[in-house]
């Protein structure tokens, strides 16, 4: 016999004759909404919210509309798709999935929400907030035969016409999971994940969801999962790839604030601040690049691109982002002296070719130029790694002898024999060779020229005994070969540069 299960008892018990002892009216006696708050003919949903919520910006990005067409395809005994929405903070996630609930509410396509957060506090948060989106609009509650209101609390909120929502907390039991003889058939997980859980906290919240709150709903049940990133090992994460192994087969949506992302930082102390000088807003209405700007500033450069870009933060890596990489990023570089490629090929299918370009300048200061690592073929990647050196006009390709130098070779030079490709042996360690880079960088030695996020994810995130990836193998080659070679003789400057 399993285990016996709070949650899926105390919504079954939803299917007996509660509305009479709770003295609810009946559903034949159930209220419709006045004409005035139903959707209109042909009316898109984003626009009947607009009508009816004048007063609250109604988010109609690619994103929302994308979700707003889910909701507006919703009909009794059909199942939708599940949607998974990873957003940006500040998004506008939450207020979607709010937004939604409330629209059900109108057209009774869904008549029993149920909102599952992290927190119980946190849940009964967003079921107050569809409450007051509801009053706004003038959806009366129910009330039972002596007209006084039943059924609206923190926690739960019921309307006259046969609709409502409750909220539950996966850090509590969950009690009084009932609502008429429905169940409920619209799931909406949200701020599931906290920064600072651990492995065991994600699992167990997987667990719960998977046993305990998905099995609850009917069999039409539509799922919601909005979120941020927070973190790559968080439940959201893992819904996402598949490997939790719940909402298979879901539309996933990972989108951040600020496509193609560059930014520099103007000025020093207090007077600092951060500029954002490319890329594009992905909801301009509600989270421009102004208002991204003024994010990065107030809430620190770090917490807005893993809130905001679903960038990892470091995660005791090698290299310390905001020690080793931000305080020495540029957005130019001085005229160089020497500039190499370093090339580290995939290990298989599926992974990436390392491709980092850097220079070095009469100083001895290293730029590190660009990151064109691909998962392409090594056709692809070989033109890619030819059109980067002709266009820098490099000095040499650099890549390790010890395993695929030869095949890097024969690839590049295939597509062009007047590359020069320099095989490393490797005698040390790839820890041993990465550390004199990162004290490098750390003494200030180094500079990005540009942002290169997944670079400095791998760098920030890469710790001893763990397997190095292509991108950091690839500009440890690189710089290698421009800072702790042998002294090299250019025409340019006429001096030997280490």
């Amino acid at each position: 016999m399993g285990k016996f299960n709070p949650l899926a008892y105390a919504i079954a018990r939803s299917n007996e004759a509660v509305t009479q002892s709770l003295g609810i009216r009946s559903n034949k006696r159930d209220r419709p909404v006045p004409e005035i708050y139903r959707p209109r003919r042909g009316e898109h949903p984003a626009d009947t919210m607009a009508r009816l919520l004048p007063d609250t910006l109604i988010p109609m990005g690619d994103r929302h509309i994308s979700v707003w067409d889910w909701a507006a395809d919703f009909s009794a005994g059909t199942k939708p798709p599940p949607r998974v929405e990873i957003w940006p903070r500040g998004g506008a996630k939450s207020t979607m999935a709010e937004l939604i609930a409330s629209y059900t509410a109108l057209t009774l396509s869904r008549r029993f929400v149920l909102y599952v957060c992290g927190t119980q506090d946190q849940a009964d948060l967003h079921i107050q907030s569809i409450a007051g989106f509801l009053e706004q609009i003038g959806i009366r509650r129910a009330v039972n035969v002596y007209s006084s209101s039943v059924g609206w609390t923190a926690r739960r909120i019921q309307t006259e016409n046969g609709w409502g929502a409750i909220s539950v907390g996966l850090d509590s039991s969950v009690r009084g999971a009932r609502l008429g003889q429905f169940r409920p058939d619209l799931i909406i997980l949200d701020d599931i994940d906290s920064k600072n859980d651990s492995e065991n906290a994600t699992q167990k919240r997987l667990r719960t969801i998977s046993s305990a709150i998905l099995p609850a709903g009917s069999v039409d049940a539509g799922l919601l999962f909005a979120q941020n990133m927070i973190h790559s090992r968080s439940a959201i994460a893992r819904v996402a790839d598949g490997t939790a192994e719940i909402a298979l087969g879901a539309r996933v949506t990972i989108e951040p604030a600020v496509r193609d992302l560059e930014y520099r930082l103007d000025g020093e102390g207090q007077s600092a601040r951060y500029r954002i000088i490319g890329g594009t807003a992905t909801w301009e209405e509600g989270q421009s690049l102004a208002v991204c700007e003024s994010q990065i500033n107030e809430w620190g450069l770090r917490a807005f691109l893993a809130e905001s870009q679903h960038e990892d933060e470091p995660d005791g890596g090698l290299w310390d982002k905001s020690r080793d990489i931000v305080p020495y990023r540029v957005s130019s570089h001085p005229a160089l002296i020497r500039i190499v490629l370093g090339v580290d090929p995939s290990g298989g299918t599926g992974t990436e070719t390392g491709i980092i370009a850097a220079g070095l300048d009469i100083t001895g200061h290293a730029y590190v130029l660009a990151d064109d690592s691909t998962t392409g073929t090594s056709a692809e990647w070989g033109a890619d790694v030819v059109a980067r050196y002709n266009l820098l006009q490099g000095d040499c390709v650099a890549c390790e002898a010890n395993y695929g130098g030869d095949m890097v070779a024969t690839v590049i030079r295939s597509c062009d024999r007047r590359v020069n490709v320099k095989l490393v042996t490797a005698s040390r360690g790839k820890a041993i060779r990465a550390e004199p880079i990162q004290q490098k960088y750390q003494q200030g030695m180094v500079h990005h020229v540009g942002n290169y996020p997944d670079l400095e994810r791998e760098l920030c995130q890469w710790t001893h005994g763990m397997q190095s990836p292509n991108r950091l193998d690839a500009l440890v080659w690189a710089l290698t070969e421009l800072m702790l070679g042998t002294p090299v003789r250019t025409s340019n400057a006429g001096a030997a540069i280490w």
